[in-house]
């Protein structure tokens, strides 16, 4: 310990200030730093570095080179519109919400587990998906089963329906060009297949429905055909019209008749006694017309007693006519369901839906995946941040320790 002299004052006495030595960092503090250093260093090399040689490695020397193929095509219907023989005028255009619904039903077909079993046929996918040249980490294993290669499938496929602009895109990946474009090709025709089988169905229900209506409208006609010959038969007559209009004529001369007999009355009357032969004879003529004209009226109303028990005309001509009705009915329905039985089968005859392709599947000439220099790069930006947030996390930690 050392002491400074100050200068004091003469009418003063001196002071003596003691200065205390600074201190120096002991060796194990610095022993900590360092250890803290390192460690912060190794943990980065860890954390950051390694994986992203790691990385670097597999995208760079063992990742397999993947190759893509896209699809573009639209489900489209016919707008003409036709005029089928009976001059019924129809539209053929499918409906643009149905073509939208078939639009989602091929989106989801495409990554569907149906799809998967056609292509394990044709091309065979699962075995060009297992094939040894491939890596390990991007490989199928040839013994899982069909779920498995169903989720496998759907990461190397994507399709995605553009409501917009009605356009259906497929990607299809592959580890060599050639697998790539026979996939490719096989779901276009698969695709293509949905769509004909969709437009059939709706096709074939069409006609169906218009075949069931006509064969309900024939038996309806044969029904009422039937009744009428019966109604026929029983009344022993072809046509009740025509024979009331011929009884009603009969009537009108027999009246006519019943005239000229009263006007020839009433002239021998004027000269004659009613007891004459003359006036007795028109007499006994005219109550022989006034009782063919009571029993006509009788079998046209049916007031009186009829010829033979036969049926009162008016009675007769009701029937008739209720059985008319119901024939008339039935063929104007029949001749209805002739007109749709034959635009169904104007439009069933039409391609409804149909496929329109404008990119089709070709063979690709490079490979589009994997990124090799931007998936390094993200590995490390992803480590990175990583390895910052447990350093930031670990230091807060400890503080809050302290």
């Amino acid at each position: 310990m050392s002491t400074v002299p100050l200068r004091t004052d003469p009418a003063t006495s001196p002071k003596v200030v003691t200065l205390k030595p600074t201190k120096r960092p002991t060796e194990p503090r610095l022993g900590k730093i360092e250890v803290r250093r390192h460690w912060q260093a190794w943990s980065a090399v860890v954390a950051v570095l390694l994986p992203t040689i790691i990385a670097a490695l597999y995208f760079g020397l063992v990742a397999s080179d993947r190759y893509v193929t896209e699809l573009r095509f639209a489900v489209r219907g016919q707008d003409a519109k036709l005029v089928d023989s009976l001059g019924v005028l129809s539209s053929l255009g499918a409906p643009a919400g149905e073509v939208s619904s078939d639009s989602y039903i091929l989106v989801d077909y495409v990554l569907s587990r149906a799809v998967v079993e056609e292509l394990e046929k044709d091309p065979g996918i699962r075995q060009l998906y297992s094939e040894g040249g491939i890596d390990w980490f991007s490989r199928f294993d040839a013994d899982d089963e069909i779920e498995y290669l169903v989720d496998y499938w759907q990461s190397m496929t994507t399709a995605t329906y553009d409501s917009m602009r009605g356009i259906v895109s497929v990607q299809v990946s592959a580890f060599s060009p050639e697998a790539t474009e026979a996939i490719g090709r096989r779901v276009l025709t698969l695709a293509d297949s949905l769509v004909n089988r969709l437009s059939e169905n709706a096709r074939d229900d069409a006609l169906r429905g218009a075949q069931e209506d006509l064969e309900r409208a024939e038996f309806r006609v044969r029904m009422i055909r039937g009744a009428m010959r019966k109604f026929r038969e029983n009344e022993r007559i072809a046509d009740p019209v025509l024979s009331a209009g011929s009884k009603q004529e009969h009537i009108a001369t027999l009246q006519a008749q019943l005239s000229k007999l009263d006007a020839e009355l009433a002239a021998a009357r004027a000269f004659m006694k009613d007891d004459a032969p003359s006036i007795i004879v028109l007499k006994v003529q005219r109550e022989a017309i006034e009782s063919q004209i009571t029993k006509a009226k009788a079998e046209i109303d049916g007031s009186g007693e009829t010829i033979s028990g036969d049926t009162a005309v008016a009675s007769m001509l009701s029937d008739y006519e209720e059985i008319e009705a119901e024939r008339q009915f039935a063929e104007k329905a029949y001749v209805a369901a002739l007109a749709s039985l034959e635009k169904a089968r104007v439009e069933a005859d039409r391609k409804h839906r149909y496929l329109a392709v404008f990119l089709d599947a070709g063979k690709p000439e490079y490979a589009e995946f994997p990124h090799r220099i931007s998936n390094t790069l993200l590995v490390a930006v992803c480590a990175s941040l990583l390895w910052l947030i447990g350093i930031l996390t670990f230091h807060s930690v400890r503080d809050h320790m302290i």
